[in-house]
């Protein structure tokens, strides 16, 4: 079969966390796919489809391109890059030596265009000699519905990271109580409180909290992404652990509070100016949400204006990057659809399970071999 029977014209091979059941990757899909509509965004599953890959929303860097192989054109949209220090607070010591090599992976890659999501991943793409520009979350994208009307005693809760990976003070039980205590005051305070849900895994946490204040659950993950929009439309705030939870409540112009279990949470709160509405996991107290909730309510319309303003800001962002990303894509040379030749996405995988269980050796022969090829 002749090679270019296998190019897929039109194809963007997207690289995210796609069909896992989470909400807020699941969202992420649906913005960029809107972004770049004249195109088929198909995720990454096992070989390229198409020469053009786009890294989309989501924690993707430095990790992800040590199993995902640099296509012929790479563009990224939106994603964050992981934080060195949080990752070696997950995983321990050792995890700087995975991290460094997973960073000479990701200068393999040669990006033609990166918008991260915030200005920490700017940072650290900076330091490894990568440019990037800070164009916000993708999720920003997605309008809310303007006619729908605001409860102003309509709270919402999304708890859920801390039961699926490591977080700031591998404080799970913290982070529950806390909530619990804050939900049951402004429940006596004639408040509703409805806990909002954004994958079946968190199911079980919020079970305990919903049965001992017996509170209703919101399935987000089971609806349509726009109608959890226009749920958080019509609350008063969010308070939210989750990332794309608080994100999706900047979505709606709602104010918010982050439960901060990553550095992402508070590098998405600094982009919209709500960094004084954050607390770690690891100092979470009933007290401090109490505190910056009562503050929230008491400037309530000041918030929702300068968070409507920096999301329209971020809108205009993402969506002139994604006119860049298009242009530079129309105007690649006739074969950008081929996909790399079968062999060569075979070899990548099967040296990338060698290289990922021997990562400080890796890391110095990438080094080596970046040198003599005098790219460094």
């Amino acid at each position: 079969m002749n090679r270019n029977s296998l190019s897929y014209k039109g194809i963007i091979n997207y690289v995210g966390w796609v069909g896992h059941g989470n909400l807020g990757d699941e969202a992420l899909y649906f913005a960029i796919q809107n972004a770049f509509g004249k195109y088929k965004l198909v995720p990454l599953k096992s070989y390229c489809l198409s020469g053009i890959t786009l890294f989309g929303g989501g924690t993707l860097l430095p990790i992800w391109p040590t199993f995902i192989m640099p296509n012929t054109y790479n563009y990224g949209y939106g994603l964050g890059v992981l934080d060195p220090e949080f990752f070696e607070h997950q995983y321990g010591p050792k995890a700087r030596r995975f991290y460094e090599y997973a960073v000479t992976k990701t200068l393999n890659v040669n990006f033609r265009m990166i918008g991260v999501r915030g200005n920490l991943s700017k940072k650290l793409l900076s330091e490894w000699g990568i440019r990037s520009e800070n164009i916000g979350d993708p999720c920003l994208l997605i309008r809310p519905n303007m006619n729908v009307k605001r409860n102003e005693k309509l709270i919402a809760i999304n708890l859920g990271s801390s039961i699926n990976e490591p977080i700031w003070g591998n404080a799970v039980n913290l982070v529950l109580n806390a909530v619990e205590k804050f939900c049951k005051k402004i429940k006596q305070e004639g408040y509703e409180v409805r806990l909002v849900v954004f994958s079946e895994s968190d199911l079980p946490y919020n079970y305990k909290l919903a049965n001992k204040l017996n509170l209703p659950i919101l399935k987000a993950y089971e609806n349509e992404i726009c109608s959890v929009i226009d749920f958080f439309s019509s609350c008063k705030a969010v308070v939210g652990e989750r990332l794309h939870s608080i994100v999706l409540s900047a979505t709606a112009y709602t104010p918010f509070i982050s439960i901060e279990y990553a550095t992402k949470c508070l590098e998405f709160a600094e982009n919209m100016d709500f960094q004084d509405y954050s607390v770690r996991t690891s100092e979470i107290d009933s007290k401090v949400l109490r505190e910056l909730f009562e503050k929230l309510i008491g400037e309530w319309l000041y918030l929702h204006d300068k968070l409507k303003s920096k999301v329209e800001y971020f809108r205009s962002k993402l969506l002139d990057f994604a006119s860049k990303i298009i242009n530079d894509i129309e105007n690649l040379p006739e074969d950008k659809w081929k996909s790399p030749r079968k062999w060569k996405q075979i070899r990548f995988k099967l040296l990338s399970k060698v290289e990922s269980k021997t990562p400080t050796l890796s890391h110095r022969l990438e080094i080596l071999k970046r040198k003599l090829s005098g790219l460094t």
